[in-house]
């Protein structure tokens, strides 16, 4: 017992490091009634959208015995091996052994810990890091500046991205093996977690690597470090190592990344091109004043980590410190600051551009480096003089008062006085300890507990941000849409769309589907998407939403679910779940079907969505045009009644506006009008950067209302009679700048049904018979009346072979995104099968590199072993 004691005596800085997130998740579910269990969930983000439906899929696979190999429960089809990465983690590997119902409440759970872990392993570092040179209270302190970085509001907006924190636990621990490399061997264990790290997350790992030559850097610089140039070289060689291991891993996830750098960034990169046109005070507001935590794409950075530290790192100039250092640690400060404003020192941090490459994806790398700069001065408080205090005291105040008066919007009055009124609490004791009224000790404590006290505040209140019980338990909509998806019965190789919370949501329910979250990864499968002008949001998730009739049925899509009448057409209402509609397609043409020869050169690059869709008719069974773009005689208008003219365009039934902010607020909102002039089955088109809610009125009846904040998307308003009016509403999601440009264009199209009979009639008069479905193979017969192409909606991605008749035969990419299949008249067998080739380079790289870690571990075992021999002779 007494021995039990003193453990926890002699280690309560990192029990309480561990708890402290713990207590505070705990406290705030029950405040707000809800849990990670049961009825609520705190699931929200990526682990909701993302994390959790890859668990379900990776979870079947492997109680099913299904091939690991592809999957047809997202986006069409895609690699299943470039998905499981996000779940490689030994913590989420474990839900492996739990039952299927319990994935989201252990996923919610493994945040919790994974974020207490990142607390206790930073607590780690600064306790035990060379450069804590604090002797008085040194636990204390290191569980601040430890709490400070995980309770940062930077590392609470990760901490929904589970699969990212893995390497941030190691974090501390390589930068402590870095420090300890410089002065003995400890290159083995270095090695090992860096390619631990690699193989956990590559992307984060990347950033890490970056930090650590830098970190090395700042420990090698002293003067009285030895052999400088042999240390270097084994830092260089085992971090090399470490990558060169993982290859076999890492090659696949390039891939994905390398598709994603093919994408059309440019609204995101306009984040960049800002550079120093931010104000500074959004900047400074978010350092030093209690604020909410921002989304991971916003272009303002989540840079608190607690007045009481931004306070003390304000007096680092004035401590005494080899220069040479000192000029090295601002640099690399300056290095990491300027990467909010200027785009390209951004991308030094990280290499990927948007989505991930904003500002929220190196905060971890810039709320470290802070906090070591004041683990520095808080070792050296007692060389600062009074005098110094008060320069730094005034300037702080400066910046405090320059913020307070250029704040437009005051959430919390009563937080920001508080926040100035430590500040100065801070300054005043420091002066009285200056003047030898307080001792190091009494400074220090005062120091901390101001700091930990108010970050477990402004963190309790900012938990909210990894909310959102919307999602999973009995209270969410999951369960309640995978209620109706039970009954649902998808023929082979038939999918289901679903525009909801989670776009994944066919990985939850075991279906095929056509819609997805994924960092478009598929880049052409997003491409067609975005060019037949279905939903899209932002350049991560798309769905066929809104999608006519032969759009469903190039993506074979049998169940769309939804909200709104104005989501599908040809569909009949099947079930209905809180605001959500389940609609069945009536016409399918199958998996595959033979169109003529011509459909190889299908124009979908050029042209509105409408325009597409008639060149697909044209050039798949010669017939006329299903859609006529029409002229509506469109007015647009604020709610103050203020008029917008259209941009001068020649293309009928296009229209576009430039706009701008002019009020800052809900009348920023913008209404399109027009009356009729006969009769139509009516389709629209909108696009818009900014994301808006749309309603759609047809005299004056409400016929649909978004739930998600669609960029682009296609509606089915449906049969319009001459003389209905049609007003469609844009209601901005967040608050638009006055003078802040954007542009919202909508196209509108008359669908003629009767030529559409006939190139359905045509589409489906031979179809592709499957017998045979599974993860990694199809096999199925068509009898073609004519020589032609077999059109399917199987992706023609790398590891697809077709076989007809037992011949692998060479295959056409319709749109570079499905496979067409050249048939001759008469009947055929046709097997597609899924055979991912095997990185072999990667492969051999990884065994060679290993081969030769081990090696050099016996090499450096026998020196150490023949050393110490050596040394017991001696004595």
């Amino acid at each position: 017992m007494l021995k039990r004691k003193n453990i926890i005596l002699d280690n309560w800085f990192y029990i309480i490091a561990f708890i402290i997130p713990l207590i505070i998740a705990i406290s705030f579910c029950f405040v707000e009634g809800i849990w990670f269990t049961g009825s609520g969930n705190i699931a929200t983000g990526d682990m909701a959208i993302q994390l959790i439906p890859i668990a379900y899929e990776l979870w079947d696979k492997f109680h099913l015995h299904e091939s690991f190999s592809f999957t047809w429960h997202i986006m069409d089809g895609l690699d299943f091996g470039s998905l499981i990465g996000y779940m490689i983690s030994p913590f989420t590997l474990i839900m492996l052994l739990i039952p299927r119902k319990w994935i989201p409440d252990y996923i919610q759970l493994i945040m919790l810990v994974k974020w207490s872990l990142v607390s206790l392993s930073m607590t780690f570092f600064f306790y035990n890091s060379k450069y804590n040179k604090v002797t008085e209270c040194r636990k204390l302190v290191s569980l601040f500046l430890g709490l400070a970085y995980a309770l940062s509001n930077g590392l609470m907006s990760y901490i929904i991205y589970i699969q990212f924190m893995d390497v941030m636990i190691c974090f501390p621990v390589l930068l402590l093996l870095v420090e300890k490399m410089v002065d003995k061997k400890t290159w083995k264990l270095y090695c090992m977690v860096l390619a631990f790290i690699i193989f956990s997350n590559s992307y984060i790992a990347f950033q890490i690597c970056v930090f650590l030559v830098v970190w090395f850097v700042l420990n090698i610089i002293d003067d009285d470090v030895t052999e400088k140039k042999r240390k270097t070289i084994i830092f260089l060689g085992s971090s090399v190592l470490a990558g060169f291991s993982n290859c076999a891993f890492v090659f696949d996830s390039l891939t994905g990344a390398a598709g994603r750098l093919e994408m059309d960034y440019s609204s995101q990169l306009e984040y960049f091109r800002q550079g120093m046109i931010n104000m500074p005070y959004d900047i400074i507001n978010k350092l030093f004043v209690f604020n909410d935590i921002l989304g991971p794409t916003d272009k303002l950075p989540n840079i608190y980590f607690s007045v009481s530290a931004a306070v003390i790192i304000l007096l680092f100039p004035f401590i005494k410190m080899d220069n040479r250092k000192k000029v090295f640690i601002i640099i690399i400060a300056i290095l990491l600051t300027a990467g909010f404003f200027v785009g390209y020192v951004n991308l030094f941090w990280h290499i990927f551009i948007p989505p991930n490459g904003v500002y929220n994806r190196f905060m971890y790398l810039f709320i470290f480096f802070m906090l070591f700069i004041a683990l520095l001065v808080i070792g050296q408080l007692s060389d600062v003089s009074i005098l110094k205090i008060i320069i730094s005291m005034v300037f702080a105040i400066g910046l405090f008062i320059y913020t307070f008066f250029n704040i437009k919007l005051f959430d919390n009055e009563i937080m920001y006085i508080l926040t100035m009124m430590i500040v100065f609490f801070m300054f005043v004791m420091l002066i009285f300890y200056r003047k030898n009224s307080l001792t190091t000790k009494q400074i220090i404590i005062i120091i901390t507990l101001c700091g930990i006290s108010e970050l477990c505040i402004n963190s309790y209140d900012n938990f909210i941000y990894c909310i959102n019980d919307s999602y999973y338990g009995e209270k969410g909509y999951v369960d309640k849409v995978c209620n109706m998806l039970d009954n649902v019965e998808l023929k082979s190789g038939e999918r289901i769309s679903a525009a909801t919370l989670t776009p994944n949501i066919g990985m939850i329910a075991g279906k095929n589907a056509d819609s997805g979250f994924i960092s478009s990864v598929n880049v052409n499968d997003y491409n067609l998407h975005k060019n037949l002008g279905m939903g899209i949001i932002g350049n991560t998730e798309f769905l066929t939403r809104g999608a006519s009739p032969l759009v469903n049925l190039i993506f074979n899509i049998r169940y769309g679910l939804d909200d709104g009448e104005a989501a599908f057409s040809d569909a009949t209402l099947e079930a209905k779940e809180s605001d959500y509609k389940l609609y069945k397609i009536n016409r399918l043409a199958g998996l595959g079907y033979m169109t003529d020869e011509n459909i190889k050169d299908w124009n979908t690059e050029t042209g509105n969505c409408f325009e597409i869709q008639n060149d697909f008719v044209s050039k798949a069974v010669d017939e006329d045009d299903i859609f006529d773009c029409v002229d509506v005689n469109l007015r647009c208008q604020d709610f103050l009644g203020e008029e917008y003219n259209r941009n001068n365009t020649s293309v009928k039934g296009d229209y576009t506006y430039d706009l701008k902010g002019r009020y800052g607020d809900e009348y920023d909102a913008k209404m399109f009008d027009f009356t009729a002039d006969k009769d139509m089955d009516l389709y629209m088109k909108y696009s818009c950067g900014k994301r808006f809610d749309l309603v759609i009125y047809v005299d004056d009846k409400e016929i649909h209302r978004d739930t998600k904040p669609f960029q682009q998307c296609t509606y089915h308003i449906g049969n319009v009679k001459k003389g209905q009016k049609v007003s469609i509403i844009a209601i901005p999601l967040s608050v638009i700048k006055v003078d802040e440009e954007y542009q919202i264009g909508l196209s509108f199209a008359d669908f003629n049904n009767e030529v559409y009979d006939r190139v359905y009639e045509k589409l489906s008069n031979n179809i592709y018979d499957i017998e045979d479905e599974r993860s990694d193979y199809i096999c199925g017969e068509i009898d073609a009346d004519a020589s032609g192409i077999m059109m399917t909606s199987v992706p023609a991605v790398d590891g697809f072979k077709v076989y007809v008749d037992g011949d692998e035969v060479d295959y056409n990419h319709i749109a570079n995104t499905f496979i067409g299949v050249p048939l001759q008249k008469g009947k055929h067998k046709v097997e597609f099968v899924y055979i991912k080739d095997k990185n072999m380079m990667g492969i051999i790289v990884s065994v060679f590199s290993v081969i030769v870690f081990i090696i050099l571990c016996l090499k450096d075992g026998r020196f150490i072993n023949k050393g110490n021999a050596i040394e017991e002779k001696m004595v």
